[in-house]
This record gives structure tokens, C-alpha cells and sequence, in this order.
């Protein structure tokens, strides 16, 4: 897994002249986690910040949602 930071983005759809367009905003960014298994998200938008974590998915003997 790479060790670079990440920027993360909302995409939004909009119509403009007859043609769909694609807003991106810059909503937080994502970091490598200490054990580097997956990455941390840290959310600015909107205006709470929250974290999330990703993970690759544990096998199936181990456990999941």
C-alpha cells in the first residue's frame, strides 16, 4: 500500500447549457493508517469533521459485517 497522503473528493453532478458537468470539491483527505493496512479519511464537509477508516476486507473466518 502506498504511504502518500491523499485529497478526497465530493463529485456533483450539474447540468449547464444542455450538458452534464462535474463539479469537484475538495471535502478532506486521506492518510496511510500507523499499521499501514488501510488509510484514515478526515472529513472538513461540511462543516463537522469526522474520520473514517478503510481497510481491505478481513477473511471470511475472521469476522465481518
Amino acid at each position: 500500500m502506498s504511504a502518500e497522503r491523499l485529497e478526497v473528493y465530493v463529485v456533483t453532478k450539474y447540468q449547464s447549457g444542455g450538458e452534464e458537468k462535474s463539479r469537484w470539491s475538495r471535502v478532506g483527505i486521506a492518510f496511510p493508517t500507523k499499521d499501514g493496512r488501510g488509510y484514515s479519511i478526515r472529513m472538513d464537509y461540511p462543516v463537522a469533521v469526522a474520520e473514517f477508516v478503510l481497510l481491505p476486507p478481513k477473511p471470511k473466518d475472521e469476522g465481518s459485517f
